[in-house]
């Protein structure tokens, strides 16, 4: 009888063992995707010094930067055919995806300002800048567009100089904007005048 009891006992115990072993190793599974959701969210780029993480943060890294090159060239697409509207929807859903890529609010802001939407143009096109400042010295249209809407549309013309300024600068760079360049002047002129800037004004017109 003693023997019988001493190996349900043992059974019992092994049971109980069992019992928190398992309870164990899902609390330390939560635990771990409780944690690890948490880094995720607030610091994500702390996954890359984590070989197995690693390689999970790469594969969504790259399939959402896949998927955003995919739209950008639809929108690229339907720009060219002139489906603006269906262009602006593509880059927008790019965006979603690559919230930090300049050259996509660069597209969809002029195409924005195409489409007489001014302020989602000078959105888009202060976000390119603010992700490339870059596109301040070396990208034509932007400093047009934005030198356009700071001066024909919001009639902020000491903020419209600069952009004029550096569209002027950029100009003989661009062949294909020389024929321009008399409207940029002209532009800016306008801008010296409204800001009592009369000997520039007269030297631009």
């Amino acid at each position: 009888k003693d023997l019988e009891e001493k190996e349900k006992q043992k059974r019992e115990d092994l049971r109980n063992s069992k019992s928190k072993l398992i309870k164990f190793f899902f609390d330390c599974l939560w635990a771990l995707l409780f944690w690890g959701s948490f880094i995720y969210l607030f610091f994500p780029n702390s996954f890359k010094h984590i070989p197995v993480f690693n390689l999970i943060y790469n594969y969504t890294h790259e399939d959402s930067y896949t998927k955003s090159q995919k739209e950008a060239k639809k929108a690229e697409k339907a720009a060219n055919e002139g489906l603006n509207s269906e262009a602006i929807d593509l880059y927008s859903k790019a965006i979603i995806l690559d919230t930090q890529n300049a050259k996509l609010f660069r597209n969809r802001g002029l195409l924005y300002c195409q489409q007489k939407m001014y302020p989602s143009s000078k959105h888009d096109l202060l976000k390119a800048i603010e992700l490339d400042s870059n596109n301040k010295y070396d990208d034509w249209a932007i400093n047009y567009d934005l030198g356009f809407i700071y001066t024909e549309i919001e009639k902020k013309y000491e903020e419209a100089i600069p952009f004029w300024n550096s569209a002027i600068n950029i100009s003989p760079k661009v062949n294909n904007y020389n024929d321009l360049t008399e409207f940029q002047y002209g532009f800016r002129g306008l801008c010296f005048y409204n800001t009592k800037k009369y000997d520039s004004a007269i030297y631009d017109y």
